[in-house]
């Protein structure tokens, strides 16, 4: 009697002929792209065998939804020229220098009618003029691509994303859709930053509106540096009243706090060890008075701050 089959992942099936296939739907928003409903892949003939291929298999189909989702009409267009005309046409696609008096010219209204009704209408018209147009860097643009340079890093990608959700759905109430899906960035302007700012005030802590702030000013740095544009960030250095420290944060020892602190502990050599150990480390209270002899290394002048409790705290 053959074994049960182990639950499968999501996406695969197996076939009537024992096979097994990855079977994905393309989201509807891509459909017009992709010109697919479904997109199947082969995974092998055998459990073991489509259970090494998926993995691979699903980061194919991930980054292909992901492409065409970000994808703009001047990358399609370059694609497509690459693909079809090859790389000399496609290097003069890019510069813009083909001549609509050029033989080659005519290879261009030969793909564009090929192309028509297969690809978006600004694909079509950049591949008929023989002329690619940059999408311009837009607000919205701008947050997705930070988006997925932080995804890289893998380290809390969901929160942002989560948090990236709302800042564009707000940006969107507050600009409108043309302000922030088409308008250039170097034509926003401090106003536009205020009016985000003073919407989000209305309904939340001054913390959080920085914090949220905070990541779209991160957002358009990345993107100046990145793209090289000779522009100022104007979420740059926004005043936001009643933002500040809240008494929970964890504040460093200022100079004048340490200054007076100091002769209250002079007579208490352990204690002033520790207030010492504290000043120059920043350490917490904790990690210090936590620590054993076998933790310093006094040749090398070095803690050793273990995670955790301390063995007697046990």
């Amino acid at each position: 009697m053959d074994a049960p089959m182990p639950k499968l992942p999501r996406y695969m099936f197996r076939r009537a002929n024992g096979s097994f296939r990855y079977k994905r739907n393309v989201p509807k928003d891509l459909r017009a792209l992709i010109r697919k409903e479904t997109v199947y892949r082969q995974l092998g003939n055998t459990y073991q065998d489509a259970m090494a291929a998926y993995p691979l298999i699903h980061k194919e189909i991930e980054t292909l939804f992901e492409q065409e989702r970000w994808a703009t009409d001047a990358d399609r267009a370059k694609a497509l020229v690459r693909e079809r005309l090859g790389p000399t046409y496609a290097a003069m696609f890019e510069e813009g220098v083909v001549d609509p008096e050029w033989d080659v010219f005519d290879d261009f209204q030969d793909l564009a009618a090929s192309m028509r009704r297969k690809v978006p209408k600004g694909v079509y018209r950049q591949i008929k003029s023989a002329s690619v147009t940059e999408a311009p860097m837009t607000l919205l643009r701008a947050l997705e691509e930070y988006a997925r340079y932080k995804a890289e890093d893998g380290k809390d990608g969901a929160a942002l994303e989560t948090r990236l959700d709302r800042i564009k759905k707000d940006l969107i109430l507050c600009l409108g859709q043309t302000r922030v899906r088409e308008t250039k960035l170097e034509s926003l302007t401090r106003a536009d930053a205020n009016r985000y700012r003073d919407l989000l005030l209305a309904r939340m802590s001054p913390n959080s509106v920085q914090r949220n702030i905070g990541v779209v000013k991160a957002a358009l740095n990345f993107i100046i540096v990145e793209h090289d544009l000779d522009m100022r960030n104007v979420f740059q250095g926004m005043k936001i009243k009643g933002a500040g420290a809240s008494k929970t944060d964890r504040l460093p020892i200022t100079e004048t706090q340490l200054a007076s602190l100091w002769p209250a502990f002079e007579s208490n050599p352990p204690a002033l060890t520790l207030l010492t150990v504290l000043a120059d480390t920043g350490a917490r209270l904790a990690e210090i008075t936590g620590l054993m002899v076998q933790d310093v290394d006094v040749q090398n002048a070095v803690l050793h701050i273990q995670p955790g409790l301390p063995p007697s705290s046990g």
